[in-house]
């Protein structure tokens, strides 16, 4: 599983689940910090994330105000539009191509459409 986490405003990641837990137990990555992965359904304090917890893990946090954002919103992020491909260089022939392709070959072409 790959996290997502905000430090000082700058989005940062993807890291695993052992990177975020390390990040977490040094206090790299405080408790009221947002985190995000896949399946979420918007950027959490790390303190609110069940899969984080227990918060004995956490260090102490120096405020427990929770951030304001300019926005009024809980965050100024919104999830990654698009994960990790290695073939996301154009290298590879999208789907709908080669369904262009099949069509064209088994249905248009046969019956001279």
């Amino acid at each position: 599983m790959q996290w997502y986490y905000s430090k000082n405003g700058v989005q940062l990641g993807p890291i695993s689940d052992n990177e975020i837990r390390m990040k977490l137990a040094s206090g790299e990555i405080s408790a009221t910090d947002l985190v995000w992965r896949d399946g979420m359904n918007d950027w959490l304090p790390a303190a609110k994330v069940a899969d984080l917890t227990p918060l004995s893990a956490f260090p102490v946090a120096r405020s427990t105000t929770p951030p304001v954002f300019a926005n009024g919103g809980d965050s100024p992020y919104s999830p990654p539009t698009a994960a990790y491909s290695p073939m996301a260089g154009g290298t590879a022939i999208p789907n709908y191509l080669w369904q262009s392709i099949v069509v064209t070959l088994f249905c248009c072409w046969p019956f001279g459409i």
